[in-house]
């Protein structure tokens, strides 16, 4: 990559009459076990997104298959298949309980056989294709904010090239970099977007605001950065590989230029991906024996309840609304 940047934010904590504390402290944040599904047929669950009302989305993987699922506040989980596919993954999830992700016929097969799909709050499955040519979408769906607009990454014809896009209704906007594949991941309400380019030369995140892209090498990493997920207050949620090979997660405060790395006492690897806007994100770890723990990460030191929600996120929405951002890009 050849591509650095400097970035600088006004942030104004106006939250503070309501009592929240908005720091993050990393003394005060905890790691808690998210539970893992009860499955009759046994497997393993992954925790991939999370929206302001705790639910959560991902997948469950057993003998059958690999299944998405919605779990609510309450800890339930619904598992749903997309058609026949033999591998279904929610990736995010909206406030209003919309998912997003992608199936394919099995797991790390041809990315041209990849579905993408919307699954409404009732169930309904949706597929996503491009309204300009009427083609179905092959790529992973991945971010959606609160009006709908979805973010995610598709192969452009019958080739290797992968660009990402935002499909809002009936718009489609093609997101691309010369000599890069492009995979969005996450998409705020004000319309910002993160995720991350690749080419020979390795991987670094992103972030879109203004039809400008700003690109960031996690310290540590070795060619290899992923932005997957972004909230309303600037905080990124991924992960970086280093030398080794090794997998860490981290949240990237593009307010400060900041990369903090979430480590996870025993894990081999540790992959961030979903991020509320409380800061709040779910993490996928692997110990060396390859069992896989979700975790539930909070910066400022607690889980809230259900009904303590509404309160969190009124605050940090004052928070994020008297964000204005501010960035130079410097092209080496």
């Amino acid at each position: 990559m050849t591509c650095s940047v400097r970035m600088r934010r006004g942030l104004v904590l106006a939250a503070s009459a309501l009592g929240l504390t908005l720091a993050s402290q990393a003394n005060a944040a905890t790691l808690t076990v998210i539970p893992q599904y009860v499955d009759p047929l046994g497997g393993s669950t992954s925790v991939l997104g999370l929206n302001n009302n705790g639910q959560m989305t991902g997948s469950v993987l057993d003998s059958a298959g690999t299944h998405g699922f919605v779990r609510d506040a309450a800890g339930n989980y619904t598992l749903f298949d997309n058609g026949s596919t033999g591998f279904t993954q929610g990736r995010s999830i909206s406030d209003n309980g919309t998912a997003v992700g992608y199936s394919e016929p099995a797991p790390g097969g041809d990315s041209h056989g990849r579905t993408e799909f919307v699954r409404a709050p009732d169930g309904t499955l949706t597929q996503l294709v491009n309204p300009n040519t009427s083609a179905p979408l092959a790529g992973i769906a991945q971010g959606i904010n609160s009006s709908g607009a979805i973010v995610g990454d598709y192969l452009t014809g019958p080739g290797t090239q992968i660009d990402g896009f935002i499909l809002n209704g009936s718009t489609f906007t093609d997101l691309s970099v010369a000599g890069d594949n492009v995979r969005a991941r996450g998409i705020t309400d004000s319309g910002e977007v993160a995720g991350w380019v690749s080419n020979a030369g390795g991987s670094q995140g992103f972030i879109l605001l203004g039809g400008v892209y700003s690109f960031f090498s996690a310290p540590g990493s070795f060619q290899s950065t992923f932005f997957e997920d972004i909230n309303a207050n600037g905080l990124v949620a991924g992960e970086y590989n280093d030398a080794g090979g090794v997998s860490h997660g981290f949240v990237f405060d593009s307010n400060t230029d900041t990369f903090t790395d979430i480590d996870v006492p025993g894990a081999t690897n540790v992959n961030a991906f979903g991020i509320n806007d409380a800061g709040q994100v779910v993490l996928n770890t692997f110990n060396a024996d390859g069992v896989v723990t979700n975790y539930l990460y909070d910066p400022n030191g607690g889980v809230p309840e259900p009904a303590t929600w509404a309160l969190m996120i009124a605050g940090f929405g004052l928070a994020g609304a008297a964000l204005r951002r501010r960035r130079t890009l410097a092209a080496a």
